[in-house]
């Protein structure tokens, strides 16, 4: 939640959205998504043109199922301001972002790289 990705609720439902630019980092994730059974579809590719720089950029992105484990989520990260949900760090953050986690992170990014 910190990086790349976002999570989308659409009434009571919410689903994890990845992207970025690594690709074997965010198919390396979809397969472990994919391996308990949350994703459907495959990862794809999308290129969008930044008009003001006139560059283009590419990413790889995928989308879980909507599970009630994501709507918990979703009250921890994302508070209501001006009618907008803007991604907040929870204040329990410390008990989320485990050294294991931290730790797993950091290893699958440096050795997908």
């Amino acid at each position: 939640m910190i990086g790349d990705s976002c999570l989308q609720k659409r009434g009571q439902s919410t689903s994890l959205h990845v992207e970025q630019k690594d690709e074997s980092f965010v198919i390396h994730i979809w397969n472990l998504f994919d391996s308990i059974g949350i994703v459907g579809a495959k990862a794809s590719t999308r290129s969008r043109l930044n008009k003001r720089t006139g560059k283009t950029y590419t990413s790889t992105q995928f989308a879980t199922f909507s599970l009630p484990f994501f709507t918990s989520l979703h009250t921890l990260w994302y508070k209501q301001e001006n009618g907008k949900n803007v991604k907040v760090l929870p204040s329990n953050i410390d008990v989320l972002l485990t050294p294991i986690a931290l730790a797993n992170w950091l290893f699958f990014r440096r050795i997908l790289q």
